[in-house]
């Protein structure tokens, strides 16, 4: 046999160019090419096995094609038994490609997969071994075919086993196919069909082998046959967009829809359902499936309510209810038709409460921007109203006796100036726009303000105050410090629709009191503020929550769900805590931690007797206001102070008028909000003309980035209107040098420092 061997052709290569070479090598290419072409697609169940098949595809057709070339039995016997490798593989690849593309297979898990892979292991257990049992191959032979020597086997016992193994996997594999051939549309038949032919021809090829029915007796063409499966997969890939569109895709993407979808027929039976759609209705597909619509869901019109001749007469919104959390859906009904003849209904139901939510949060902050920015200019209004009768009051004081009975008239009347300017302030806190302030408030001070305020609008409830701290001094914000506790003390009152008690109480305690109690409590003395309702309270699940942006409790149009959110941001902005606790039907509790300032607070200059300017030695204050009233009666205060006003109705004016006399005007008293020229353009307009010039900026709005690029550029004041002609006094007097001790205006804020959140 070896002589025989030798006299063979002595170079392999010419093996090559045999037809059966060719076509291994053809049959290893295409294989291979498909592998590349599969690698290309997003990894899906059906992808992935296909890829399998196609990789032990080109290797069998590989390691056969070794088998041919190879010129001894040692190399032809170990290049036979090591393509048994990939042999194993194919059927079980094939079958689960036909379970994931016909729909039948979910998810593979490990148990499946090692029980269909336990025969092809012992039967590649079984050729690994076989010189020792030959169960597999009873024997191996040598033999001469049309030009070339290929290996004869006589199959054993466990041989058998495993074809009958992987005939039964392919069969069912092709049954599988063979069924989505006759339900697919048009698209998917051709896929089918290239399918179909793909793995028939080599099924064949083989089958042919083993009945000894082959051409080539010894010559298994199975890995031939490979050609004309690769053929008609490309022809699957390019015409009919294999594993681009399969039914698998179509299915999965309907099971993992949201959204809810029915199928019914014309008799409004359901038919079909995703899983959205029983998790909608609260039912197990099997339960509801050939069942009237009317009879399993309860939002269904009944059959007499059926209104245009194909329509189901659906409402267009619907609110379920599911795991104790009402979902709104939209409904979208469509009927299917057959050449103009109704087939049935297809009714999609749109899960769209987070889309609502959007839309209504987006709603309510425009709203929001809406109102501040109404708020801002209500206030500018309303604080120039003010500033009129504030400067009128001051200067008929200076015209009557201040011990006579009129005083205490003027007194009244300045509280209720005051009180309108604390409305104003209030106003003005929503139109912020994120700036903090910080100054030395006192939180009584503010407790007080604020619980009038509520106190004047909510008569039915009972206001407490246990205000025990021996001081209530802190560095914050005072319009943020006015939010928090207005939107505690309003949803206390909300909490109350039918009366009840709120109570405020203040303490001081020291770190170490509450250690046990808060994380993170930082040594140091603190600020404990309490309030506290006798309302409905509030479960466990919502406390959870009431922090989160947008979420209420309270109905559409009452609550935007920011005040708590807020709320908690301004409270951690000042280095402080908040707790909540409450039961239903018991009332709420909210604490607030905040660290104590050690300053004091300056007093306010209103409380001093005014300061008389020494002579004015013709010195003149340019006064700028867009606003006749104004301009004339701050002028007057001005006036009444010993100065020179000098009046400028607007920016344009006010440049003007110091360019001419600025050797002679010391001070200047600007407006921040006029037409043509705001405050900061004129100041930047007067620094030109004097670096040295003094401001005062006179403004019913609160602390801006616009006003503090002012008051950062040298020691220029805010007094905000309305102000007293004291405060304007010592404003004046701080500004021009006089002795006012270290008073500053009470309306004057604290610009912002570093190291203040905002």
């Amino acid at each position: 046999m070896q002589k025989s061997l030798l006299t063979l052709d002595t170079g392999f290569m010419s093996y090559l160019y045999q037809p059966y070479t060719i076509l291994l090598i053809a049959a290893a290419g295409l294989a291979t090419a498909q592998l590349l072409i599969v690698l290309r697609y997003r990894p899906t169940l059906g992808t992935r096995s296909f890829a399998v098949l196609m990789g032990a595809v080109a290797m069998w057709a590989f390691v056969t094609l070794f088998e041919v070339i190879a010129q001894d039995l040692p190399t032809k016997s170990f290049a036979g038994n090591f393509k048994y490798l990939f042999i194993v593989i194919v059927p079980v690849a094939f079958f689960i490609f036909a379970l994931n593309y016909s729909n039948r297979l979910r998810r593979l898990r490990r148990s499946q997969l090692i029980m269909l892979s336990t025969v092809p292991l012992v039967t590649l257990a079984m050729v690994a071994t076989n010189e020792h049992h030959h169960l597999m191959f009873e024997s191996v032979q040598l033999r001469h075919g049309k030009d070339l020597w290929l290996l004869s086997r006589t199959f054993g016992p466990w041989f058998w086993v495993h074809t009958a193994y992987s005939y039964g996997l392919l069969l069912l594999g092709f049954v599988f196919l063979a069924k989505s051939l006759i339900d697919s549309p048009r698209l998917y038949r051709g896929q089918v069909i290239s399918l179909i032919i793909a793995g028939l021809t080599p099924w064949v090829c083989n089958a042919l082998f083993l009945v000894g029915a082959n051409p080539l007796p010894h010559l298994d063409l199975t890995p031939f046959a490979f050609s004309i499966s690769g053929l008609a997969v490309m022809w699957g890939l390019v015409r009919y967009r294999l594993l681009d569109v399969v039914p698998i895709a179509r299915d999965v993407v309907i099971q993992n829809m949201r959204d809810g979808l029915f199928v019914l027929d014309n008799d409004l039976r359901i038919l079909d359902l995703n899983a959205s759609a029983g998790n909608i209705m609260c039912r197990q597909p099997a339960d509801v499936i050939g069942r009237r619509a009317e009879q399993v869901i309860d939002w269904w019109p009944p059959a007499s309510s059926k209104t245009r001749p194909d329509a189901i007469g659906l409402p267009a919104m619907i609110e379920v209810t599911r795991d104790k959390v009402c979902r709104r859906m939209q409904v979208t009904e469509s009927v299917l038709h057959h050449k103009e003849r109704p087939l049935g209904h297809l009714v999609l139901l749109r899960d769209i409460t987070e889309e609502s939510r959007l839309q209504e949060q987006l709603l309510q902050s425009r709203k929001m921007v809406a109102i501040g920015t109404l708020a801002g200019g209500i206030a500018h209004d309303f604080n120039n109203l003010l500033m009129g009768m504030q400067a009128n009051i001051s200067l008929l004081r200076l015209e009557t006796d201040p011990t006579g009975y009129s005083r205490e008239k003027h007194k009244r009347i300045e509280d209720q100036i005051q009180s309108g300017a604390a409305l104003t302030r209030q106003l003005l806190g929503y139109a912020r726009k994120g700036r903090y302030g910080v100054a030395t408030i006192d939180m009584h001070h503010l407790v007080r303000d604020t619980l009038h305020v509520i106190q004047r609008t909510n008569k039915h409830i009972v206001v407490r105050r246990a205000l025990s701290a021996t001081t209530a001094l802190l560095d914050a914000d005072r319009g943020q410090m006015e939010l928090v506790l207005l939107n505690l003390f309003v949803n206390a009152v909300d909490a109350m629709p039918k009366g009840g008690e709120l109570e405020v109480a203040t303490r001081m305690v020291q770190h170490l009191e509450l250690a046990d109690q808060w994380i993170d409590l930082k040594p140091g003395r603190y600020l404990e503020i309490t309030v506290s309702d006798t309302g409905v309270g509030m479960d466990q699940a919502t406390i959870k929550r009431i922090f989160e942006p947008f979420f209420t409790t309270k109905e559409i149009g009452r609550g935007t769900g920011l005040g708590l959110a807020s709320v908690y941001g301004a409270v951690k902005n000042h280095n402080g805590h908040i707790r909540v606790t409450s039961s239903v039907d018991q009332g709420t509790t909210v604490t607030l931690l905040f660290p104590a300032s050690e300053k004091s607070v300056p007093t306010p200059c209103d409380s001093l007797p005014p300061v008389l300017p020494g002579p004015p030695n013709g010195k003149q204050v340019l006064v700028v206001d867009d606003e006749a009233i104004i301009l004339k009666l701050i002028g007057e205060m001005v006036q009444s102070l010993g100065f020179t006003p000098c009046m400028a109705r607007d920016g344009r004016e006010a440049v003007r008028i110091y360019v001419e006399r600025n050797a002679m005007i010391d001070l200047v008293i600007l407006d921040m909000v006029m037409p043509h020229m705001d405050g900061r353009d004129v100041f930047e307009a007067l620094r030109t003309v004097n670096p040295d010039v003094k401001v005062i900026i006179a403004s019913g709005h609160g602390p801006n980035e616009r006003s503090e690029e002012i008051l950062g550029l040298g020691p220029h004041l805010l007094l905000k209107k309305p102000f007293t002609r004291n405060a304007l006094s010592r404003a004046m007097a701080t500004l021009l040098g006089a002795s006012s001790g270290t008073c500053r205006p009470a309306t004057t804020p604290t610009v912002d420092r570093p190291g203040i959140p905002h």
